[in-house]
């Protein structure tokens, strides 16, 4: 593998990494002050109309102060309880998911997903691409494979929800992000 190929493979699980923990918990304050620094939009390294219009609403949160709590309350509303607004499962937007193939995909690169998260939350999904450079002896082409078999067939429609249900602008811009992420995926 090239070594553009290699960093452009780095940077995609770099990116998955931070939207996995993005949407399986509130973020917390380190989080926060990563993609509301100023330097973040560099480091996204996409430059795709969603990548523009996540990233700016990651600057209108932390310029509206959109603190901790409601951040926290608004991924509560989004994600948690009976009330919640997303089911962020694969299983939830493909029925037919196989969650039995899924579970052989993660035992055969050695991830052990979070035991708090299903194996088909959309967290747990992005947590696995993300360990693909040290997992896989084909890093790209595994992702590739995963993201065709998974993540490209429902997570941008979970991640448009996820935008356009969200109170908080933060929210819309993970959200945004995310399917922005989804769009850059390498095809087979």
């Amino acid at each position: 593998m090239s070594s553009t190929a290699m960093h452009a493979t780095a940077g995609l699980c770099a990116r998955a990494a931070l939207l996995s923990s993005l949407l399986s918990a509130p973020a917390d304050p380190a989080t926060l002050c990563q993609v509301r620094d100023d330097a973040f939009a560099g480091q996204w390294e996409r430059s795709s109309p969603e990548a523009r219009r996540g990233l700016a609403l990651l600057r209108e949160s932390a310029n509206a102060q959109e603190d901790e709590e409601r951040l926290a309350a608004d991924f509560t509303r989004l994600f948690e309880g009976e009330e919640r607004r997303i089911d962020p499962r694969e299983s939830a937007y493909r029925p037919e998911a196989d969650l039995v193939e899924l579970a052989a995909t993660y035992e055969a690169a050695g991830f052990a997903a979070p035991f708090e998260l299903p194996l088909d939350h959309l967290a747990t999904e992005l947590l696995f691409a993300a360990q693909l450079p040290d997992a896989a002896p084909r890093p790209a082409r595994a992702l590739a494979g995963f993201a065709h078999a998974h993540l490209r067939l429902w997570a941008s429609e979970c991640l448009a929800e996820v935008s356009l249900r969200a109170s908080s602008l933060f929210y819309q811009g993970v959200g945004t992000l995310g399917m922005d992420y989804i769009e850059s995926l390498p095809t087979r």
